[in-house]
């Protein structure tokens, strides 16, 4: 039952999702979400799930120029980021490096945003 109701509720976001996608920085993740993402000096995005369950968010970093340092603040519920678990309001800094995996485990109806505090642009190729 949890597959087909999955699959009806993927269909559905799917279509959602390509209409937040046009909104500055704010992605909806689902099943099969697969989505390059560029982050500018000091620019934000939010990433959200709106499931019952919670989702692993996978992002490797394809910026080639290191150090980078990304903060991530959890706006909804609580998630895992590489590994450090954090509560809505908390955030934490991530220091990244070239093809650097980024790992997120956003709980049930989680939203965390990710703001670029380094001073290159930074850009990932994130999938769940």
């Amino acid at each position: 039952m949890k597959s087909a109701l999955t699959r009806i509720v993927v269909a559905v976001l799917s279509v959602f999702s390509v209409v937040n996608l046009s909104h500055a920085g704010a992605y909806t993740v689902y099943p099969g979400f697969s989505q390059d993402i560029e982050l500018k000096p000091s620019q934000s995005h939010s990433l959200s799930n709106p499931f019952f369950w919670s989702l692993k968010i996978k992002c490797q970093v394809t910026s080639i120029e290191t150090p980078m340092l990304l903060k991530a603040k959890l706006t909804k519920k609580s998630a895992e980021i590489d590994g450090t678990s954090i509560k809505e309001g908390q955030s934490v800094e991530v220091p990244l490096r070239y093809q650097q995996t980024l790992r997120i485990k956003a709980s049930a109806n989680a939203s965390v945003k990710v703001t670029n505090i380094s001073n290159q642009f930074i850009s990932a190729s994130c999938s769940v």
